[in-house]
């Protein structure tokens, strides 16, 4: 009984590796069957005794046609299994080349803006600290006037310094829309993917849970644990669906505002027939956040931020 068990627990370990290997190998095993038939045909002695056996003639005609077909069966199948493997492997190929050239693309965007705010950046913010500057002396020149109580000049200095000061928050909000843009554009596209990897994850658990279940519970028959794991489950993947929806919709709102902001800082000629069609699509997503083109849109916040001249 020993040796039986031990011959068993030799076989279920070789298992998977003779599910692999079998179809390519009984090929090549009845090729040689076939081979050596052949030559035993060859002899003359005993083919001679063959023929006249119809005992031996039977069995040998079984034989060829059980090999011929056994043959051809593993045959097929290795030819099949090749040709889906070269197909997927085909396949995957394709959707490689399509990330590259979605990466590739993104990263000549990435380059563009970074070159877009690397220029507007340089020349902001210089004006930015010229414009904080004469703010911060005004403010010094005004509490002077008013330690001399000289109505008019402290008048005169708080207009001065009201001017100053919209300056600089004008100034600071165009620096902040443009530099906003393609971090809101980067939102918008990986929204899809990080909630999809947030599901994948979320059934990978869920995976895990069914398996443990199952093997503390070999003997239950019925599905109920299972069932009410995945019951369980169910409602995480819901609330995740929730919690991602939610974030999707502040997103547009925030883009939508991003989009109002910088059409205001246009040059002329301002606004154009492409710029009306995405307020009617950010019209539509504010209703339905779903309906927004999320790679539309990002690809139009950051042309629009790069539509924006520096500062001079």
């Amino acid at each position: 009984m020993l040796g039986m068990g031990n011959a068993m627990s030799r076989i279920h370990a070789a298992w998977p590796w003779l599910r692999e290997w079998v179809p390519y190998v009984i090929p090549a095993i009845v090729n040689v069957l076939l081979i050596v038939l052949g030559v035993v045909m060859s002899l003359p002695k005993l083919a001679e005794k063959i023929e006249d056996t119809p005992k031996y003639r039977k069995w040998l005609a079984v034989v060829c046609i059980a090999a011929g077909f056994v043959g051809f069966y593993f045959d097929v199948r290795a030819r099949h299994d090749s040709e889906r493997t070269s197909s997927q492997l085909l396949s995957e190929v394709g959707d490689a080349l399509a990330r590259t050239n979605q990466l590739l693309t993104q990263t000549s965007s990435l380059v563009t803006n970074t070159g877009t705010l690397a220029t507007f950046a340089t020349r902001a913010a210089p004006q930015l600290a010229v414009f904080q500057t004469e703010l911060a002396d005004l403010r010094q020149r005004i509490e002077a006037a008013r330690e001399k109580h000289d109505p008019q000049m402290i008048h005169d200095l708080e207009a001065k310094a009201q001017a100053a000061q919209l300056k600089t928050d004008d100034l600071s909000r165009e620096l902040l829309a443009i530099t906003k843009a393609p971090v809101v554009a980067s939102e918008l596209r990986d929204w899809k993917n990080e909630r999809d990897a947030r599901q994948q994850n979320l059934h990978n658990f869920e995976w895990e849970d069914q398996v443990h279940y199952e093997q503390r519970h070999k003997d239950e028959k019925d599905q109920k644990g299972v069932r009410e794991i995945q019951q369980q489950w169910q409602v995480k993947y819901e609330k995740a669906d929730e919690e991602f929806d939610a974030q999707l919709k502040d997103l547009v709102a925030t883009a939508d505002s991003l989009r109002k902001e910088l059409l205001q800082r246009l040059p002329p000629p301002g606004i154009i027939p492409l710029d009306k069609l995405e307020e009617q699509r950010f019209a539509q997503a504010t209703a339905n956040p779903l309906a927004l083109d999320r790679n539309d849109a990002a690809a139009y916040l950051e042309v629009l931020a790069q539509r924006i001249p520096a500062p001079k």
